[in-house]
């Protein structure tokens, strides 16, 4: 019984990422910063994927979308193709790629995300910040 308690505490705590997401925010590169008009993720969480469904950014002239991506949970780790490219707990997710070249940030914090990622080879950057908000 005690185990089915803690399974279901962990998942419940895991799936408070679920559904869509969305906000403002704003953008930094070397050479200008300037407002990013959305930042949209839709989530979905099971006690062993986590899965980036939908999502993406308007941030000046710099767009982007995120192809739909399924990792396997595996102890608060995450896997991507065999990888371990981040971590997952209640209220925190991190993945990185490409040897820390690019990383996606998204902390819950009081009933939003805040969501920041990063993209810096050592020579250019790209930061982007936001809190999203779940749509009803």
């Amino acid at each position: 019984m005690k185990l089915i308690i803690a399974f279901l505490l962990t998942f419940s705590c895991l799936a408070n990422f679920n559904g869509k997401w969305s906000g403002e925010g704003f953008y930094q590169t070397p050479k200008t910063v300037g407002k990013c008009l959305e930042v949209f993720m839709q989530f979905k969480v099971t006690k062993d994927r986590f899965s980036i469904l939908d999502g993406g950014y308007i941030c000046g002239e710099i767009q982007a979308s995120y192809p739909p991506s399924s990792f396997k949970v595996l102890n608060g780790e995450l896997f991507y193709l065999g990888e371990n490219v981040g971590t997952i707990s209640e209220n925190e997710i991190n993945i990185n790629y490409d040897n820390g070249i690019y990383h996606l940030r998204l902390v819950k914090e009081n009933g939003e995300i805040r969501f920041q990622e990063n993209w810096d080879d050592g020579e250019d950057y790209l930061s982007i910040s936001s809190k999203i908000s779940l749509l009803l």
